[in-house]
């Protein structure tokens, strides 16, 4: 199939060869004692006709070739823009898993978090649009991600209006989200990997990396 991609490619040129060095033999043999005779001509513009052919064959396979070239790299920044969007939407739920596992929750809330803390992560996440992406594991990834960034978000607002006071922070953190950095990351991967056109296969054959770094 790549031979004949390659083929196909220089067809229109080999056209075009073929015809100017079949033009002057004719020319030579139809001419006469008169290069410019009316055969000769008829042969000429019969000649000229099937090189302007090929010649705008080919040029037309260089504008759609062209074309093709701007939609894979119009497809490659978004996909960058989506992953530099997931990135940061995972940096919040490490910060927060963080925080949790060292006992700091409440310097989190005292320091960092308001209403609304993480909604333009998840707007931003949220306005990608999926189809766009051409990406099966993107697609999952970014929904997957969404929704482990919504439980620590519901988990905030419910601390927040006292839910669970009798837990500590981190018990009612755990209770609710004991899986959501691997979750997380499972997520990220998928994204990640959808970017740079790795199969579902090879993304779950490398989705035991303990972080993102090690994808």
């Amino acid at each position: 199939m790549k031979k004949l991609r390659q083929l196909l490619k220089v067809l229109p040129l080999i056209l075009v060869g073929v015809s100017a060095c079949i033009g002057i033999l004719v020319l030579v043999q139809a001419a006469g004692p008169s290069l410019w005779s009316e055969k000769g001509a008829g042969w000429a513009q019969a000649i000229l006709t099937t090189a302007g052919i090929a010649f705008a064959l080919y040029t037309a396979q260089g504008a759609q070739q062209h074309v093709e070239n701007l939609k894979r790299e119009d497809l490659k920044q978004k996909r960058q823009g989506v992953l530099a969007i997931a990135n940061a939407a995972f940096d919040n739920i490490r910060a927060v898993d963080l925080d949790a596992t060292q006992g700091r929750l409440h310097f989190f809330f005292e320091e960092t978090y308001y209403p609304g803390y993480f909604a333009h992560a998840l707007a931003a996440l949220r306005a990608i649009p999926l189809h766009e992406l051409l990406s099966y594991n993107m697609t999952v990834g970014v929904l997957d991600i969404v929704n482990v960034l919504t439980r620590i978000e519901r988990f905030c607002e419910a601390h927040s209006e006292g839910a669970d006071n009798w837990l500590s922070l981190e018990e009612a953190y755990y209770l609710k989200n004991s899986e959501k950095l691997s979750d997380a990351i499972r997520a990220f991967n998928f994204i990640q990997g959808g970017a740079q056109g790795l199969s579902t296969e090879e993304i779950e054959r490398q989705n035991g990396a303990s972080d993102p770094a090690d994808f």
